[in-house]
């Protein structure tokens, strides 16, 4: 289950998944919204390779998006 929490002036995104997973997510963001759509923290992976990212979006519309995208993966 991803959740959204307002950080600071950004909108923080935690999500518990495979390191492949994570990133095709993030090459999706840049694909939609270019660079400035926000920035991942890539958790350190376990040894099957899921790990705990965090996702900061400048956009509550782009933390929606990405919430309903990869939510049932």
């Amino acid at each position: 289950m991803i959740q959204i929490k307002p950080y600071n002036d950004k909108y923080q995104l935690i999500w518990f998944c495979h390191v492949e997973d994570a990133q095709s997510a993030i090459k999706w963001c840049y694909d939609n919204w270019g660079n400035d759509w926000g920035r991942l923290h890539v958790g350190v992976p376990d040894r099957v390779g899921f790990a705990e990212n965090v996702f900061l979006f400048h956009k509550l519309s782009h933390a929606n998006w990405f919430k309903l995208k990869f939510e049932e993966i």
